[in-house]
């Protein structure tokens, strides 16, 4: 798989259009900046901001823009160069020449912002990454297409998301239920079933998760005490983060630290300002 080319936020005229009956040679995918007109298989389709398409190589492409100003989009060009990477594309069932409007774009557009910055870069294994970049967003636009987001409310998906990010990038906070719960602005036992249905999985359950991997992360990659790790991990009682543990991992804490090969040095974890812990950070 090759990145043929690719750019964030690139910007044209007014009187930009496409016309282009047998595209350009390679694969296209697009998300809009701005409401752009779209004529796809004999209908005219008027497109939104944040709206995709992926063209597929050597299709037909019609579209312009219908902002008096400018037309903005991020692209990115590519191509497959062989049997397997043809195999990969229909394995994905990706839909091609189609557009979509989802409620989240992140789990691709993050990798797509990777590409970008890859592509520029002079790194001696620049290729191989974007090789690698390549498949892993062509995963994650696939699992998003194909997702079932008609019984979705946009606007609570992205601030469930929010709160996630929170959950899983502060493991030692005091979370409960109603925390949770105030942050979305619902009552607890409605967060608890909203929560449910979007992630298959319940808040309290997900917490655990989130706490187990990262106590994995600290025990493989650090030399802490037991006990610090259980209270990076939100764990007040070190008893209790083993017992936990190991029931999550079939192994005590120590018996999964002397399991892994990579060990480093405390000092090369982030440490937290003076006098406070991630708990007492005010939440965003």
């Amino acid at each position: 798989m090759h990145v043929r080319h690719c750019g964030i936020n690139s910007t044209h005229t007014n009187t930009f259009k496409i016309e282009k009956p047998y595209g350009f040679g390679d694969f296209l995918f697009l998300r809009l900046k701005t409401p752009t007109r779209f004529y796809l298989n004999g209908e005219i389709i008027d497109a939104a901001q944040n709206d995709i398409i992926l063209y597929g190589k050597g299709d037909p492409q019609y579209y312009e823009t219908l902002s008096d100003k400018h037309h903005i989009d991020d692209y990115m060009f590519f191509d497959i160069s062989n049997a397997e990477d043809q195999h990969f594309m229909e394995h994905l069932s990706i839909c091609c020449n189609q557009l979509f409007t989802l409620p989240d774009t992140h789990p691709f557009m993050s990798v797509h912002n990777m590409i970008c910055e890859e592509f520029i870069s002079r790194n001696p294994m620049r290729e191989e990454s974007l090789h690698c970049l390549l498949r892993y967003f062509l995963i994650k636009l696939s699992e998003c297409m194909n997702a079932d987001y008609s019984s979705y409310d946009h606007a609570m998906y992205q601030h469930l998301n929010e709160l996630r990010h929170h959950i899983y990038n502060s493991p030692s906070r005091k979370w409960t239920v109603n925390m949770m719960a105030e942050y979305m602005r619902l009552s607890p036992s409605y967060f608890q079933s909203v929560y449910r249905k979007y992630y298959h999985i319940s808040c309290m359950a997900d917490l655990f998760h989130s706490r187990m991997n990262h106590a994995r992360a600290l025990l493989a990659a650090t030399s802490l005490p037991i006990s610090e790790v259980a209270s990076r991990c939100g764990y007040e009682s070190n008893i209790y983060f083993s017992r936990h543990f190991k029931k999550k991992t079939g192994m005590t804490p120590s018996e999964y630290r002397n399991s892994q090969t990579l060990t480093v040095s405390q000092e090369y974890l982030p440490d937290t300002p003076a006098g406070k812990t991630e708990a007492d950070r005010p939440l965003p």
